[in-house]
């Protein structure tokens, strides 16, 4: 059902519904911190995700457990080659121009520092 609405529920909605919620984010979302390489939620981000949603979600520390366990086999099942994962056309050639705009200002700064230096040893002369 792409699109489709589902509701999760346990007795209180803080433990059990929010882990099991947390898992799906967690394999079907990308990180909203990850900025250049787009990868999955990890668990915390996960849970607090859910928590800014509904502030009493807390996943008892058995269930936390588990989180993390599902988080490093996540981590480890996406290491294989994902097509999904790559850099769309576009997002390498953004990259591109970042790395070039900071070689740019790298050697702006280089230059100035050059300078001062120069101006400061000639200072001294």
């Amino acid at each position: 059902m792409a699109g489709g609405k589902t509701i999760v529920h346990c007795i209180a909605g803080v433990s059990r519904s929010v882990s099991l919620c947390a898992a799906y984010l967690m394999s079907e979302l990308k990180s909203e911190k990850a900025l250049i390489l787009k990868s999955k939620m990890g668990a915390n981000e996960a849970v607090q995700y859910i928590w800014k949603r509904r502030n009493c979600a807390n996943p008892n520390p058995s269930f936390r457990s588990q989180l993390k366990t599902f988080e490093t086999q996540l981590k480890k099942s996406s290491n294989s080659f994902d097509s999904g994962d790559c850099l769309t056309e576009l997002e390498s050639k953004t990259i591109e121009s970042m790395k070039t705009i900071i070689q740019l200002l790298m050697l702006i700064s280089l230059s100035f520092a050059l300078t001062y230096i120069f101006i400061f040893i000639s200072h001294f002369k």
